[in-house]
């Protein structure tokens, strides 16, 4: 491998970080990088993620664990395929799931996720770049940047490491004071999009308007025993008169639209409306959560857009949004 400071990683400017990777023949090419140097016992869910740039030559790439053994003798060459020049998903092998995020400039990241067997053996050693299209041409390439493993379901924020292991703390965005007049006091509408994945055994809270913990409203995805859903709730003084909710089955994209307004509240989930209430008051919030809440926790999913109109959108508005 060769190192060159002239390319800019993704939302980064780190020189030497950026892996330029030639073929220099015409067969497939493996490079392997390993991880962790033991697997710790018991069933434990990992993902895999690295950033790829199309350097000229179409060729395809993939994320794999190095041998079955490492992974319970269940994921041996299960792997997630892209073009490197369009970043299109070719194929996902049935042991794993897996995803590609277009970070804009050329680069892509691939993310793998993977659970090992109840009793895996050696390294974690990962295939981290694959040539799997058939013969190439010598002196074909393309760039990859910061790898990453991690214990979770999802790809976190890029955490830089060099030989030892790092504990990353969860991201929190919130806002307050100067945001409060972009908060519609009276009436309002709170809209999100999510790409939703992470099936979580609690409520995660996606965008939350918070005045104090007895006092707030928003968007939510919850859980309730075995069901998962998305719902526009109001707690007011302590109590939830309005608890709007929609069950979901299957990972996606979803645009959701919370209207509110004194005794007049609306949630619409991808052109639908899913319920209406004709009572509860409306919270004077000062705050704004994304991603996490009082009482709520972190979403551990990708939020796409967040809009707050100081309107109540009228219901062919919401459907239309949300479509």
């Amino acid at each position: 491998m060769s190192r060159t400071a002239t390319t800019t990683s993704p939302a980064f400017d780190i020189s030497g970080t950026i892996i330029a990777k030639t073929v220099t023949g015409t067969t497939n090419l493996y490079a392997s990088q390993t991880c962790l140097t033991s697997l710790p016992s018991g069933s434990t869910t990992y993902t895999i993620s690295r950033f790829f740039k199309y350097n000229g030559t179409d060729l395809t790439t993939s994320l794999e664990p190095a041998n079955s053994a490492q992974f319970g003798n269940t994921l041996w060459n299960q792997k997630v395929v892209i073009s490197a020049a369009s970043g299109v998903t070719l194929g996902i092998s049935t042991a794993c799931t897996g995803s590609v995020d277009n970070f804009g400039n050329g680069w892509y990241r691939v993310s793998a996720r993977f659970t090992t067997g109840a009793t895996p053996s050696g390294s974690a050693t990962v295939n981290y770049l694959m040539i799997v299209s058939g013969s190439v041409a010598s002196g074909s390439s393309f760039i990859t940047a910061l790898p990453q493993l991690e214990a979770s379901s999802v790809a976190t924020s890029y955490i830089p490491t060099t030989t030892a292991a790092v504990t990353r703390n969860a991201d929190v965005i919130s806002v307050s004071g100067a945001v409060s007049g972009a908060i519609g006091q009276t009436e309002g509408t709170i809209y999100a999009e999510v790409d939703y994945r992470n099936f979580s055994t609690a409520s995660q809270g996606i965008v939350q308007l918070f005045l104090d913990a007895s006092n707030r409203f928003g968007i939510a995805a919850f859980r309730s025993g075995a069901i998962n859903g998305f719902q526009g709730y109001v707690i007011l003084s302590g109590n939830i008169p309005v608890n709007i909710t929609s069950t979901i089955t299957s990972a996606g994209i979803y645009k959701l639209a919370f209207g509110y307004k004194l005794d007049d509240y609306v949630l619409y989930i991808n052109g639908t409306q899913i319920g209406a209430d004709t009572s509860g008051g409306v919270v004077a919030a000062n705050t704004v959560h994304l991603g996490h809440g009082n009482g709520l926790a972190q979403l551990n999913d990708r939020i796409r857009a967040v809009a707050l109109y100081t309107t109540r959108l009228t219901n062919a508005q919401l459907a239309s949004l949300t479509t």
